[in-house]
């Protein structure tokens, strides 16, 4: 069973994004790497390269929104 994008988006909106905005971050690390996405030739997952840009266009709002932009 591959994870794709809904189960991630599903995961994040529930358990991940209610707590970053309860913690409320002085700067946010990401560690960047694509080894989720499904062209990944190591892969475990199915993520798309539109995940990979909705994911980081929520960080860098929480980015700016929190933390002056520190991401």
């Amino acid at each position: 069973l591959q994870s794709r994008d809904g189960d991630y988006r599903f995961a994040l909106e529930r358990d991940f994004f209610p707590r970053v905005e309860a913690f409320t971050p002085e700067f946010i690390i990401i560690s960047a790497g694509f080894d989720g996405h499904y062209r990944d030739p190591m892969k475990g997952m199915e993520l798309t390269t539109e995940f990979f840009g909705w994911i980081t266009e929520k960080m860098t709002g929480y980015a700016a929104r929190y933390c002056n932009r520190r991401l």
